[in-house]
């Protein structure tokens, strides 16, 4: 519907008349209210964009600088929202982004922390040895006794030291470790010592287990427990 189609050139000098406007308003408000035709009409004539309109419109409200003085004034006065900043700067502390670049923001990201902590455990795991405990250095002659019955252990086939094994490990000559705790023949009580050794391996690693109760006073076994 468009005004030089449905208005005749005989009716337009009766515009200049202003009873009948104020008549033809009338009737026009009286279509609109009772035809839903020519409501739809005139609609689509005089507001062919009006979502358009109105979206922008809201758009643009977002940007103005009257929006970001109410949004200002918005979080400094309500208590809803009087938190906010606290919070956020205390968000920024925790995850380390607070003092960052914007380059290094994306490193600093909690996913990305998650995954490169998980990386770092699983190759602690991967390159642990069977016993981290034996790979301290003992400065007492009982201490390195025991890491050398640690090891031998850790590195048995069978998961288990025999008394005479005990006895031979202890005096290994060829152990440097062991040093001047090694046992010879002129070390007094080398029975108390080597029982001192192994209490002391099992302090160091609680995988070690000592075992005397089937084999006898005398007899002692150390036995590695899985």
């Amino acid at each position: 519907m468009t005004t030089n189609v449905q208005i005749p050139s005989e009716f337009v000098s009766l515009f200049s008349n202003q009873n009948f406007l104020e008549a033809m308003k009338g009737i026009s408000l009286y279509l609109v209210k009772e035809d839903p035709t020519f409501r739809k009409e005139i609609t689509a004539e005089l507001l062919p964009d009006i979502k358009d309109m109105i979206q922008n419109e809201i758009v643009g409200s977002y940007t103005s600088p009257e929006f970001e003085a109410a949004l200002d004034s918005g979080l400094s006065t309500l208590d809803i929202f009087c938190n906010i900043p606290r919070r956020i700067l205390d968000l920024e502390y925790a995850v380390g982004i607070r003092e960052c670049d914007p380059d290094e923001i994306e490193d600093h990201a909690v996913p990305e922390r998650i995954l490169n902590i998980e990386a770092k455990i699983k190759n602690i795991g991967d390159g642990a040895t069977k016993s981290p405990s034996i790979e301290i250095k003992q400065k007492t002659k009982t201490g390195r006794r025991a890491m050398a019955l640690i090891k031998a252990l850790m590195d048995s086939k069978k998961g288990h030291l025999t008394r005479a094994k005990i006895r031979e490990v202890l005096s290994d000559a060829t152990n440097e470790e062991l040093g001047d705790a090694r046992i010879t023949e002129n070390t007094s009580n080398p029975r108390s010592v080597i029982i001192d050794a192994i209490n002391e391996a099992k302090k160091l690693c609680s995988k070690v287990v000592p075992d005397q109760k089937n084999y006898g006073r005398h007899e002692w076994r150390l036995l590695l427990r899985s």
